[in-house]
């Protein structure tokens, strides 16, 4: 990080701002909140959660998706870590190891583990996601 201080504070907050953006990810799908969900993202957004369910693009096809998992478990807990995140401006890309525990509908457990591949915009002062892949490594 270099450059002048104000230059240096601007991209702190920016990362921080899209540290925050992910943990609202994550809560928002875990706790079933969907405006808080709908809200990390644009509107021109696309999302693979897992390679077996397939591009979503927009926030209606998005909000979709979750409907769809939301039916399927009882609960989700999503656990974000190693986040990094390279600033440019405006736009942003970062990557984030998720492990995330699943309570099927029949009360059996599963466990995935992924990397997720980010593109980020400032979009009308805040920072949203425009992209989130998902590579699943483990699963069981």
């Amino acid at each position: 990080m270099t450059g002048s201080a104000e230059a240096i504070i601007a991209e702190l907050d920016a990362k921080e701002q899209i540290r925050r953006l992910t943990a609202d990810y994550a809560q928002g799908l875990d706790k079933r909140k969907r405006d808080q969900f709908a809200g990390v993202w644009t509107p021109d957004a696309s999302w693979l959660p897992s390679p077996a369910f397939g591009w979503c693009h927009g926030t209606e096809e998005i909000l979709a998706m979750a409907d769809k998992i939301w039916s399927a478990v009882d609960r989700t807990h999503h656990f974000v870590m190693n986040h990094v995140i390279d600033v440019d401006g405006a736009e942003a890309s970062g990557t984030i190891d998720l492990l995330s525990e699943n309570l099927a509908l029949d009360g059996t457990w599963s466990r995935a583990a992924s990397t997720h591949t980010d593109s980020y915009v400032l979009h009308d002062g805040r920072w949203l996601i425009t992209s989130r892949s998902a590579h699943v490594e483990i699963l069981g």
